[in-house]
């Protein structure tokens, strides 16, 4: 009996190793991680390099990911995140069907803020990471697999588009 519960728990133990949380912070500096509490909010900027609206509605276009390997397209427009960059609240709107594979946070408004370190630009989401932000003139990516302290291997990417 003792050699089948040995068996079982080295089998589980070989199983659970391989697929846990990975870390690479190793580009990360002590200074980064302690200034977490330093945050500034995203400031968006038109063509000129001059801010423009205090919203920004960017549609959820691909969520891949997580522990089972969904990749998922959504048409624009179904899933929306809108930040409004005066308030720092982000609005989400979700249009799919209840039975689709979205497993990001749910319809609401949530406060929020971005944490810029010498490397990337990190999102809180009701004082939580979500993962490391992307930004660029028309897409937005948030990969939770990319963390101020490291990563994971189960996260999601989101990918967004205006």
């Amino acid at each position: 009996m003792k050699k089948i519960i040995t068996l079982i728990l080295a089998t589980i133990l070989f199983i659970c190793l391989p697929t846990s949380c990975d870390s690479d912070d190793n580009n990360i500096t002590q200074e980064d991680i302690t200034t977490i509490n330093k945050f500034e909010k995203i400031t968006p900027l038109d063509k000129s390099g001059k801010a423009n609206t205090n919203k920004q509605t960017w549609n959820l276009t691909n969520m891949s990911g997580g522990f089972v390997g969904i990749n998922q397209d959504y048409n624009s427009g179904v899933i929306k995140w809108t930040f409004d960059t005066k308030h720092l609240i982000l609005t989400i709107k979700n249009n799919e069907p209840k039975n689709s594979n979205y497993s990001g946070l749910k319809p609401g408004k949530y406060s929020y803020k971005i944490h810029h370190t010498k490397i990337a630009s990190y999102l809180f989401v009701e004082n939580t990471e979500y993962g490391i932000f992307i930004l660029n003139k028309n897409n937005l990516i948030i990969n939770q697999n990319k963390t101020i302290n490291g990563g994971f291997s189960d996260g999601f990417i989101y990918t967004f588009m205006k």
